[in-house]
């Protein structure tokens, strides 16, 4: 696997891909330094001022919930970024060079999958550690808990690699790995509104439908709220996102190693 995640990061540099991930990083920077000069007083003749710090904790950790945003940005970066690179792969001439490796087509997969997740999961806590480090020089602002926003986004980026891997796979296109993404991600984010939708649906078949539907999805738009939850040290109504969707990224990962076995390339 080492040697595959190298290759991921020669790929990556000679793509400039890692360029994208530093400009969206400074970008959070800056507004990490421009948020530091903010001050909030009482009004016209009142001396009292409170920074950023203190407005964070009076007004539930937006701060915090900002940083867990920009790694949800990094963790999307990264998707996009690495959709292709399976498909690319097993290509007609690059294929014949992989599969004649003496390894099994399981292990090599396997290996490309995890070396791609581990470059990529290493770009993204970098960039996250820098706009920590700022956040804490610039307003003080540290919890135990932020670790916990590292973690759960690690997780998605899991889940929607393990997605783009199958669709590459079974399309052997980039794009329809992009666009099954985009897809999934938009039917978990109706679904979740699925109790709402239920009030105006009388077929019980449908709403039937939905829940399978519901329950089968990955829920990262929920996985978000718990992140930030968690991070902040809210209470966490419900584990179920995180258990349900990691079974779907396993689940699609067997689905696109059992495919790529019964390919012919």
């Amino acid at each position: 696997m080492r040697g595959l995640t190298r290759s991921c990061i020669s790929e990556m540099v000679d793509r400039k891909i890692f360029w994208v991930f530093i400009v969206v990083t400074m970008i959070a920077i800056a507004v990490i330094l421009v948020s530091g000069q903010a001050q909030f007083g009482g009004g016209r003749g009142d001396s009292m001022e409170m920074n950023l710090g203190e407005v964070n904790e009076a007004l539930g950790n937006p701060v915090t919930r900002g940083f867990a945003i920009f790694i949800d940005i990094l963790v999307v970066l990264a998707v996009l970024a690495t959709a292709g690179l399976i498909p690319s792969m097993l290509i007609r001439g690059r294929a014949d060079f992989y599969l004649s490796k003496p390894i099994s087509r399981t292990s090599l997969l396997v290996n490309k999958f995890f070396g791609i997740l581990v470059a990529y999961s290493v770009v993204v806590v970098v960039c996250g550690l820098a706009g920590n480090l700022v956040m804490y020089l610039v307003h003080g602002i540290y919890s135990d808990n932020i670790i916990y926003v590292y973690l759960l986004n690690l997780v998605s980026l899991f889940i929607w690699l393990s997605i783009t891997t199958f669709a590459g796979i079974l399309f052997g296109s980039g794009s329809m790995a992009v666009m099954t993404a985009v897809l999934v991600w938009f039917l978990q984010y109706l679904l979740q509104y699925r109790d709402f939708v239920n009030q105006f649906v009388e077929s019980r078949f449908v709403i039937r439908l939905m829940d399978i539907f519901y329950y089968i999805l990955p829920k990262t738009s929920e996985l978000s709220d718990l992140t930030i939850d968690v991070a902040v040290g809210s209470r966490v109504a419900s584990w179920l996102p995180l258990y349900t969707s990691l079974a779907f990224g396993a689940a699609a990962l067997i689905a696109a190693i059992f495919v790529f076995n019964r390919r012919d390339y």
